[in-house]
């Protein structure tokens, strides 16, 4: 995929028609394992298409890779370049707020982000099958307190609350 530099539009690489594409991520059809695209090198370029999404590579991990000639040769095995660097976001940390019965969560890009205890919870009970049916019988009705106390159980229990929280900021959009 040597010299895509000149399609800084392209998002991926069609390689059954060995052109640039640039895809519509809202016109995705799992069903159908397609989606519509732009084709941005060829003959056929500015028209648009539908693409198997079995083949399209994605250019994005690779566009500042030293194939272009934007870096140095051989910078592409430099893990510490920042050509090379995860430019994902990440939970840098997050505190408790009892009182607002929410995750203050900062993020690696440093933007503050809010998660209420009962989306943490929900998380849970979706991943341990029962597990609503026993907070239920063990704390009553669902309220605030009820919350409260699924949290503090979570919490004793040593539950991996950074890992939830993931899961729901990538539900989210946000990492």
């Amino acid at each position: 995929m040597e010299g895509f530099s000149k399609y800084p539009e392209a998002t991926h690489y069609d390689t059954v028609h060995k052109r640039a594409v640039k895809i519509f991520d809202d016109t995705l059809d799992y069903a159908k394992n397609t989606v519509r695209a732009e084709i941005m090198s060829g003959k056929d370029k500015g028209l648009f298409t539908i693409v198997n999404l079995d083949n399209l590579t994605d250019l994005n991990n690779t566009k500042m890779v030293a194939e272009g000639g934007d870096v140095p040769a051989g910078a592409e095995f430099d893990s510490q370049a920042p050509w090379n660097q995860d430019s994902s976001v990440e939970i840098k940390n997050y505190m408790m707020d009892d009182e607002d019965q929410q995750f203050k969560i900062t993020l690696s890009n440093n933007e503050f982000v809010e998660v209420d205890y009962i989306d943490v919870i929900e998380d849970y009970w979706k991943s341990n099958p029962g597990s609503f049916e026993k907070d239920l019988a063990e704390f009553g009705e669902l309220d605030d307190r009820m919350d409260q106390s699924v949290i503090e159980k979570l919490k004793n229990e040593g539950h991996d609350f950074e890992s939830s929280l993931e899961s729901i900021l990538r539900q989210r959009g946000l990492i």
